[in-house]
């Protein structure tokens, strides 16, 4: 996470992606064509010990306004170099990773064979069912999701239950500031919308 938040910080900073003489945002694929030789180069510096567990997979999506659709690309780090592909997307075909994407692949097939037409609250589901699935210890805790859409991409927040209390969550990590977070959508541990449990509270003085 720190070494892709560096490498995108550089080629903010560098003008490589303008070069082509548009003003035009470039295309996602020239994108990663720019990220991944930094990234080749980052991982000479990871501790060796981290690598030696064997291609850790990133991904790298969003819109692509050059191409009118959503695309997604994995980035394969390994002690041989960084490399990516493109990852075909359709409506009805949700891809899946970590630890718990074998369960969750699995629960998703249930669909497919009730001949199901895949909704949002259907996929989400899926992941709230292998959040708390105790037969995969590797997965737990608050979900950590982002909405990508045509304009923006939008952190999500969780109230999730964390040692018997409800707290509110971004990325995973418990928040306990004062603060209206109003670009912050939050959500529960059923997915439906809820409000940050910090917000301040607006006191009504009689006149």
């Amino acid at each position: 996470m720190a070494a892709i938040l560096q490498c995108t910080s550089v080629l903010a900073a560098a003008n490589v992606l303008g070069r082509g003489g548009s003003p035009r945002e470039a295309t996602l694929d020239a994108r990663v064509r720019a990220l991944v030789p930094l990234l080749d180069n980052a991982i000479c510096t990871f501790p060796k010990a981290w690598l030696g567990r064997g291609v850790t997979t990133l991904l790298y999506c969003g819109f692509d306004h050059r191409k009118a659709q959503f695309r997604l690309f994995e980035i394969a780090l390994s002690t041989s170099g960084a490399s990516y592909k493109e990852k075909a997307l359709s409506k009805q075909h949700v891809v899946c990773y970590g630890s718990g994407a074998a369960k969750a692949r699995a629960l998703l097939a249930d669909f497919k064979l009730a001949n199901k037409t895949l909704a949002t609250t259907d996929i989400l589901n899926v992941l709230k069912t292998v959040i708390e699935d105790r037969s995969i210890p590797s997965v737990g805790g608050a979900p950590q999701m982002i909405a990508i859409t045509k304009h923006s991409s939008r952190l999500v927040g969780f109230n999730w239950e964390i040692a018997g209390k409800s707290e509110s969550t971004l990325l995973g990590l418990p928040l306990r500031i004062r603060s209206s977070m109003a670009n912050i959508k939050f959500l529960n541990n059923q997915f439906r919308e809820s409000v940050y449990l910090h917000s301040p509270r607006i006191q009504r003085v009689a006149p």
